[in-house]
């Protein structure tokens, strides 16, 4: 397969506002359903927008009992329009205005999964858009009838989460896009690279004829890398970068976890708790064994409980 790159600063620059779909993505969908083709469109955020912004004072709609923002969700199987917490599943309706100041200035950022079908379906409502992601099909006989729906449909336009490439025996596409993946460069962990590396070599595996990669954040490193090298040179470079810092294959990685409901005594047993393996640590040599500073988890508060 052919496969394109799409800056999508440069399409918003050019476009004047934002946009979701690269220009060259709608050409390749617009000739694909006139040949009545298949694509398959990848996104890694489930919703229609990750979070609610208020453009006068910055707040952001956060679940009360989770420290994360809540995901507006807009499908069919909601009566309504709802704004869904992940984590807890907590739901609430929306807002008019910003519960800080007042303003009607909010504003939904991100693209979700939802977005992407909606803007599909008023581009081409032709032709079937089919959403493929885990809220929808948690069953395995959901999986197994999305699955036959997938692979006995001539022309149609998928759109997935990772629970599609990973989840589902999905047919080859003529095209396969990833729409965004962007904010899987940011998560704290070690092991990223490769994740997104398994996730783009999968999306780019679907694509028959052609393989078109949007990023919001220019060509970042290990995107660069899918495209223009192997699976051995990504791994090459993972591997060294790896044991500078002595992570996984290198070492080992122990994750000691505390949590209370008040923020206050998670935060006193997790500092006693480091202060105990300080000494251990001490005992055993810092060649042995090295321990960090305790800091927040990556979502600090889930259900009403504080995790550090």
């Amino acid at each position: 397969a052919v496969s394109i790159f799409a800056d999508m600063q440069k399409e918003i620059k050019e476009a004047g506002e934002f946009v979701i779909l690269s220009q060259v993505l709608k050409d390749k969908l617009r000739t694909l359903v006139h040949d009545s083709g298949r694509a398959f469109l990848f996104v890694n955020r489930k919703g229609f927008a990750p979070f609610i912004l208020c453009q006068e004072c910055g707040y952001i709609f956060k679940c009360t009992d989770c420290a994360v923002p809540l995901v507006y969700h807009t499908q069919e199987s909601m009566a309504e329009p709802t704004l869904l917490c992940h984590h807890c599943g907590a739901k609430q309706t929306p807002p008019d205005v910003c519960r800080e100041c007042g303003s009607h200035r909010l504003k939904f950022y991100g693209i979700g999964i939802e977005r992407v079908v909606k803007e599909l379906k008023k581009m081409f409502p032709g032709i079937p858009i089919i959403p493929v992601a885990l809220g929808e099909s948690k069953k395995a006989a959901n999986i197994r009838l999305i699955a036959d729906k997938l692979n006995k449909l001539n022309s149609y336009i998928a759109v997935g989460t990772e629970f599609a490439v990973s989840g589902i025996e999905l047919p080859v596409f003529d095209v396969s896009a990833v729409v965004s993946i962007d904010t899987t460069l940011s998560l704290p962990d070690f092991a990223q690279n490769e994740r997104l590396f398994r996730i783009l070599s999968l999306v780019r595996e679907l694509a028959a004829k052609i393989f078109i990669l949007q990023s919001f954040a220019k060509e970042p490193e290990v995107l660069s890398d899918l495209f223009h090298g192997s699976f051995e040179y990504f791994a090459e470079k993972e591997l060294k970068e790896r044991k500078k810092f002595n992570y996984p294959p290198y070492g080992e990685l122990i994750k000691l976890t505390v949590s209370d409901t008040s923020r206050e005594k998670a935060l006193s047993r997790v500092k006693k708790l480091y202060s105990l393996l300080q000494v251990l640590e001490h005992q055993l040599g810092r060649g042995v064994v090295e321990i960090t500073n305790p800091y927040p988890a990556y979502i600090e508060k889930k259900k009403g409980v504080f995790i550090f």
